[in-house]
This record gives structure tokens, sequence and C-alpha cells, in this order.
């Protein structure tokens, strides 16, 4: 991870190929709503990118003792190809017969992002108002580049909760929230 010098302008990549109904002059403009209607524009703009079931789909199998380390292989596999994030993804623990209509994917990213935040972990810390914050210690904790993995990770994660409209318990500080 680097960090940015903040007095400088922050230079914006293109879109992704994949994203051709929007511009950024339509997040610009999208900007400048009342909240209520960036979540509608926002939600929209999310519900045009998704991939039907009948076009495909992700399972991803998890063992309940080890939801961090799977879910984190299983991530790395789909990240191969950042369209299968689009798709929709079904959950499964190992050895627990469910069908998941949603409650068995909620549990998941509750599961998953319980553990990947937890203090002890050191990824994260928690800041004066109870929100989540970068721990700048977090390569003393996952040495040989293990934290830059597991960053990458809790953004996959949060962005697929955020892509399917799952609520997690990740509440981030501001600036790692931008």
């Amino acid at each position: 991870m680097k960090w940015k010098d903040a007095a400088k302008p922050v230079t914006s990549q293109p879109l992704p190929s994949y994203v051709e109904d929007v511009t950024l002059k339509d997040i610009a403009e999208a900007s400048k709503l009342s909240l209520g209607k960036k979540m509608q524009w926002f939600r929209k703009r999310l519900a045009s990118l998704r991939i039907p079931w009948d076009d495909g789909h992700v399972k991803i199998e998890i063992r309940r003792d080890s939801v961090l380390s799977d879910a984190l292989g299983a991530f790395e596999n789909i990240q191969i190809e950042p369209r299968n994030f689009h798709k929709i993804f079904r959950f499964e623990f190992m050895g627990e017969p469910a069908v998941d209509a949603g409650g068995v994917a909620r549990e998941f990213f509750e599961l998953a992002v319980k553990h990947l935040f937890r203090p002890n972990f050191g990824l994260f810390k928690i800041s004066r108002s109870a929100t989540y914050w970068i721990n700048e210690d977090a390569d003393m904790c996952h040495p040989d580049g293990e934290d830059k993995k597991y960053f990458q990770f809790a953004g996959a994660l949060l962005g697929k909760a955020v892509f399917d409209g799952h609520t997690t318990g990740a509440y981030l500080s501001r600036a790692p929230l931008k």
C-alpha cells in the first residue's frame, strides 16, 4: 500500500470498458443529487451491471471453521476475470444443507467481515469515532505481503457486498471509505 499526498490533485483512471452507459460526467452530475436520489442512481447503475443467473453464476463453498482463508482463495480465483463479480454468487457452508436464497450469503458476509475486521487480526483498528481505520502496522501482523492480499480481499469483499445489496458491520472511516 502506498500513501498519497493529500495536497496533490487526484488523477482519475478511465472507467472499465464494461461500464458503457456511465461517463465521468454522469458521475459528476450524480454527485450533485440529494442522498436519496444518489442512492437511486447508484442502485440503478448496479442493476444494469448485473449478469443474469442463466448467463453465469459463481458457487463458493466455505468451511465454517476457515471462512477467511476459504473466502480469500475463492475471491482470488474469481478476480481473474473482474466481470465475474457481476454474476450472482451462491454461497454454501460445507456440510450444511441449505439453499442460498439470500440468507446464506448474508451470513457469509457477516462472518467474513467479522473475522477480517477484528482488531487482533491487525488489518484495521477502531478510530475514536468507532469506525474502522487502516492499521499502518498491518505489515508487521501479516509479513511477506500477506497484508496486501488481505486489503485487496477486503476491498473485493466489501465491493461485492455493496453490489449485492448486503450490509456488513464494517463502518469505515471517511478516508478509507472514499
